[in-house]
């Protein structure tokens, strides 16, 4: 197979935001090499921009060498070897990356990779951190071995009970001001046009919240609140609330303590966040489903009948613009 293209940026920031729209525009990962802790560093922001689109980007970073007199190919011969060497490289990133490891032979790069990138694009997808001193990258490898493919692939996303799913659709039928919540539906673009078709159905006002990395929405459509923030979530009784890190910052706007909470997410828990802005105490469904995967029956039970006519009639947008 031939072997990828390499792409020489002047900046690790480029480097990255490069992959970053890459793997958006293509939906595979990308790879991006850096120089050791200073081009880490160099990563910047364009990193938690990646974490925080759900973007799979693939960084491998060398590491000073760790002998100095010659020991082993690879050996430091040079002052800026020594002052390269920090205690831990790989915390310049952690905060944002999903895995990262150090690969401690060249023997066994093959699978090391094939897991990086495996956890990469595993939903929530974001990016992952390797690094290897110079010495190891030095080693003479005669044979690569890969897991095969198949062994290999992202778990398949999970998706509700089917009581958990009539119970939503039965949620959903009862609202009488519900409003529907998302920021990365978008990334699976199947999952666009059945948000439009139960907004429709359901009469189902949507608002975006940032980040927005893709179009969940057609901003033109009756239905769309705009981003960010709407008056309707306010007076809302049930909350949809799809992909969406944060869904609404209590000191601007949230709904009543009422209001019954269906949120589908890869990761309703959101580990990699300190704090969660959600709805604490509020009747739920924390679900890990991924929108866009198998298509559910979560609107069954009776509330759009004659062919999908709305029980409710269809409010007034009330959007605001988007941001930017």
């Amino acid at each position: 197979r031939p072997a990828p293209k390499v792409i020489a940026c002047p900046h690790e920031t480029v480097a990255l935001s490069a992959a970053h729209g890459f793997a958006q525009a293509t939906g595979s990962p990308q790879a991006l090499i850096v120089h050791v802790d200073q081009g880490t560093a160099n990563l910047g922001g364009a990193v938690h921009n990646a974490a925080r689109s759900r973007v799979p980007v693939f960084i491998l970073a060398g590491r000073a060498p760790f002998t100095d007199r010659g020991e082993l190919k690879g050996s430091r011969d040079s002052y800026v070897q020594f002052i390269q060497d920090i205690y831990d490289q790989a915390g310049i990133v952690r905060p944002y990356v999903k895995w990262e490891y150090e690969l401690h032979r060249g023997a066994n790069i093959g699978r090391i990779v094939q897991r990086a990138l495996r956890l990469a694009v595993a939903e929530p997808a974001g990016p992952v951190y390797l690094t290897a001193p110079r010495e190891i990258l030095e080693e003479p490898v005669s044979f690569v071995e890969l897991a095969p493919p198949a062994l290999c692939a992202p778990p398949v996303p999970t998706v509700p009970e089917d009581a958990a799913l009539r119970e939503m659709g039965r949620w959903l039928c009862d609202a009488e001001r519900p409003v529907a919540i998302t920021s990365y539906i978008g990334r699976k673009p199947a999952a666009v046009a059945e948000l439009v078709g139960l907004a429709d159905q359901l009469a189902l006002p949507v608002l975006e919240m940032l980040p927005r990395t893709s179009m969940n929405f057609p901003t033109d459509h009756p239905l769309y609140l705009g981003a960010e923030r709407s008056a309707r979530l306010d007076a809302a009784d049930l909350v949809l609330i799809i992909d969406c890190d944060a869904p609404w910052i209590p000191s601007v706007s949230q709904p009543p303590a009422a209001a019954r909470i269906i949120h589908l997410d890869v990761d309703p828990l959101k580990e990699d966040l300190a704090t969660k802005s959600g709805a604490a105490g509020q009747p739920r469904w924390p679900s890990a489903s991924t929108p866009g995967g198998r298509r559910s029956n979560a609107t069954s039970g009776g509330c759009a009948p004659n062919g999908g006519t709305p029980r409710r009639p269809r409010p007034p947008a009330n959007r605001s613009p988007p941001p930017g």
